[in-house]
């Protein structure tokens, strides 16, 4: 879903731990060089299409996302990386 918005070069949702829920979706975007979005519009585009208790409650943007030799998103280094964040750039 993410990847119908303009402003999105790659995107990933991975599952994170949660005390309450046991895991929680999240979401780590990297935009496309000069757009801009919010993480409210990404947030909203997913509600809409798939329903909000399969969207992702936080969205994590940088600057690009780890990728293999293939130039697959490697997933598994994902929480890492969220981990690595003092804080999400929007919280559900």
């Amino acid at each position: 879903m993410l990847y119908r918005h303009d402003s999105v070069l790659e995107a990933a949702a991975v599952g994170v731990d949660d005390d309450m829920y046991g895991q929680e979706v999240v979401a780590c975007v990297a935009l496309r060089d000069g757009y801009e979005c919010t993480a409210d519009e990404l947030k909203q585009l997913c509600e809409d299409a798939v329903g909000r208790y399969k969207s992702p409650k936080v969205i994590y943007f940088f600057d690009e996302l780890p990728k293999g030799p293939s130039g697959k998103i490697l997933r598994l280094k994902l929480p890492a990386l969220i981990q690595s964040r003092t804080s999400p750039s929007a919280a559900g």
